[in-house]
């Protein structure tokens, strides 16, 4: 009886009507979850409540939605697909075999194939899982591999780099990928490349990684060289190599910015604080009012800020495509 209500006119009405579908435990209530976001592709507070709704079903409502062009062609719609993907993952259930089938299957390009196949991945990797484990049918190393020849590849620098980023959730562990997605970390590759190579890169904990990023970091971009000092930051055993190589001259005082300098004065471990202080100096004590007129006067940097967005927030929230949104 609440079926219509899904095409009512009123975003109030349909907002509503997902959350309370969200209470039935039916497999009726799938059905009317995926009604109600067909018939709200743009608009992103009624999506939202429908993936509160889904709750732990979020498997079963990807599976309805994947292949819904409508829904994908809108900005809202698709990133409303990429959350119930993510969600899917973070579900933590084995068989993910049919979930990756699913997805080659659903007639998606390939890009968005590996885009929404890296979300289930991020969301298994939150629940501190891999499709190695969660997919032991194997599917995941089919798509690996295609990840890999893809990124290998001639295709457009886009689907090359999001298999790149695919390859860091794929299964594959770091002395697995970490040779290859290396590889990628040369002068003569584009940007996007390098940057996606960074981000799976950062996934891994092997500390031969942290070493490479410090060898590699002279000889690259300084968009790249700034993204690895953000990574390195972001996690404690990369930062002590930080300040190592900071120490030893491997990488210039001068290549943190303003920010990271603070941050790393002001560290929660006291012996990183007295070592950043001993090669900054102290942090300047100005009052707020200070700061604040000093800020009036500076004009905007993205790069500073995207370097503070990986550094401080990307373990939680996601933005172009880096980071875990899961804040």
């Amino acid at each position: 009886r609440l079926g219509p209500l899904a095409n009512d006119r009123s975003p109030r009405v349909r907002m509503e009507l997902a959350l309370t579908a969200g209470t039935i435990q039916q497999p009726a209530a799938i059905l009317l979850l995926a009604s109600i976001a067909r018939n709200s592709p743009g608009d992103g507070a009624v999506l939202y409540a429908v993936l509160t709704a889904a709750a732990d079903r979020a498997e079963d409502l990807f599976a309805e939605l994947i292949a819904d062009r409508r829904l994908g062609a809108s900005p809202d719609g698709w990133e409303f697909i990429g959350e119930l993907a993510q969600m899917t993952g973070a579900e933590n259930r084995d068989g993910m075999d049919h979930v990756l089938r699913g997805i080659q299957q659903s007639g998606l390009s390939l890009l968005d194939s590996f885009i929404l196949a890296r979300r289930v991945g991020e969301g298994l990797a939150a629940g501190g899982l891999t499709f190695a484990k969660a997919a032991p049918g194997g599917t995941w190393q089919t798509v690996a591999t295609d990840a890999l020849n893809q990124a290998l590849g001639n295709g457009s620098t886009e689907l090359r780099a999001e298999a790149i980023r695919y390859l860091g959730v794929s299964g594959y562990n770091g002395q697995e990928a970490g040779d290859w997605l290396l590889s990628f970390l040369v002068s003569g590759e584009p940007q996007e490349v390098q940057s996606a190579a960074i981000q799976s890169l950062a996934r891994f904990p092997d500390p031969a990684i942290t070493v490479a990023f410090v060898q590699r970091w002279p000889s690259l971009s300084s968009t790249s060289q700034h993204e690895i000092i953000a990574r390195m930051l972001s996690r404690f055993d990369r930062t002590i190599a930080l300040l190592t190589a900071i120490e030893t001259g491997r990488i210039p005082a001068g290549a943190l910015t303003d920010v990271q300098t603070s941050f790393l004065r002001s560290h929660r471990d006291p012996n990183f604080a007295a070592r950043a202080v001993r090669i900054y100096g102290p942090a300047t004590q100005a009052g707020r009012a200070e700061h604040f007129a000093m800020a009036l006067k500076l004009r905007g940097s993205a790069m500073r800020g995207q370097n503070l967005f990986t550094a401080r927030c990307a373990d939680c929230h996601q933005l172009n495509g880096i980071g875990n949104a899961f804040g």
